[in-house]
């Protein structure tokens, strides 16, 4: 089996702390079908986790789709 980037690994630990939800079978691709709460929540997780401050204005609500698209949204972040 495929080892995951280390950020997918730390966002999927990140989402399945918020959601109380063991994410381990979920694949990077799947819907996370948040709620609003669980999205704010995640992001203040997310910059701790990653030490980083978030640019909310590239937040958008198809960040939120998949742990694939908030891991490519972080790896961006961390980018610039």
């Amino acid at each position: 089996m495929k080892r995951e980037s280390p950020i997918l690994e730390t966002v999927r630990a990140a989402v399945e702390k918020i959601t109380h939800r063991n994410l381990h079978d979920i694949g990077a691709d799947l819907p996370l079908k948040l709620d609003s709460l669980s999205r704010i929540t995640l992001v203040l997780e997310l910059e701790n986790r990653f030490e980083m401050e978030l640019d909310s204005d590239s937040l958008l609500p198809e960040v939120f789709d998949t742990l694939g698209s908030l891991a490519a949204f972080i790896d961006q972040q961390r980018r610039k």
